[in-house]
């Protein structure tokens, strides 16, 4: 985090030290942005079997060169999708499907996706729209990535002693690695520099391992390698951070 934070602020302050002497409208010109960002993906892999469709939100920070290549890195949030491994708390569960919470209640206890991913990625716009100005255009993208993922438990009534922080590392199958990612789309950055958006498609494969040193309900180690991928949209809203071309004036 302390690296990402200082990627951040390196990108912001290196752009104010540079002057754009020339306009975003009628020419290629370097600059920072500060990205929110959404993806939606499907899973693929050994990801389907532990989750669905997940929904991921982050931010990103970046900087374009003159050239319309550029580079970007974030910290993105994976939004509790419902988890699919329903038999992990099994051996917790009563006849009627509940846990006995610690106040002696039935209890139901809800199992969803907590995780997180630090990407960082290069690319390069193409102009080709002659109605778009140069900086915008269709782009092409290619980067790594660390993923880290597991599965939370939530009781709906009354705390559970089972499922205390401590204990439900035994249940909670924390994976992390790292993988590749590529996206693609177009990229569209307004004459006035307020209305900046990305539209377009985002894949990763990611090579993890469970980090756990038991599984708690199996009574086994899982230590093999996964392969987890995941495919779909990606949008984002982009501030952009750079000194605008001084003003031009003619006189007759």
């Amino acid at each position: 985090m302390r690296i990402l934070f200082l990627f951040f602020i390196g990108i912001i302050t290196f752009s104010g030290t540079i002057q754009a002497q020339q306009s975003i409208a009628d020419s290629s010109i370097h600059f920072a942005s500060l990205n929110l960002v959404y993806r939606g993906q499907v899973p693929g892999g050994d990801f389907a079997d532990r989750f669905g469709f997940t929904s991921i939100l982050g931010f990103e920070a970046g900087y374009k060169f003159d050239s319309n290549w550029y580079v970007q890195g974030g910290f993105s949030f994976m939004l509790n999708s419902p988890s699919r491994e329903d038999s992990i708390l099994t051996s917790l569960l009563t006849p009627g499907g509940f846990i006995i919470n610690d106040g002696g209640s039935p209890t139901e206890v809800r199992q969803f996706q907590q995780g997180f991913i630090v990407p960082i990625s290069i690319g390069r716009i193409f102009s080709v729209i002659p109605s778009h100005n140069p900086n915008s255009g269709f782009f092409v993208e290619v980067g790594a990535q660390f993923i880290q993922h597991k599965i939370q438990f939530r009781p709906l009534d009354g705390p559970v002693s089972f499922l205390s922080e401590r204990n439900k590392k035994g249940y909670d199958r924390l994976t992390n690695g790292f993988g590749l990612r590529q996206a693609f789309g177009y990229k569209y950055y307004s004459n006035n520099g307020y209305f900046n958006f990305t539209l377009g498609f985002d894949f990763s494969e990611n090579f993890t391992q469970n980090r756990r040193l038991i599984n708690i309900d199996t009574g086994l180690r899982d230590d093999r390698q996964r392969f987890d991928f995941l495919g779909g949209f990606t949008a984002s809203w982009t501030l952009l951070i750079y000194d605008k071309a001084p003003a031009v004036h003619y006189y007759n």
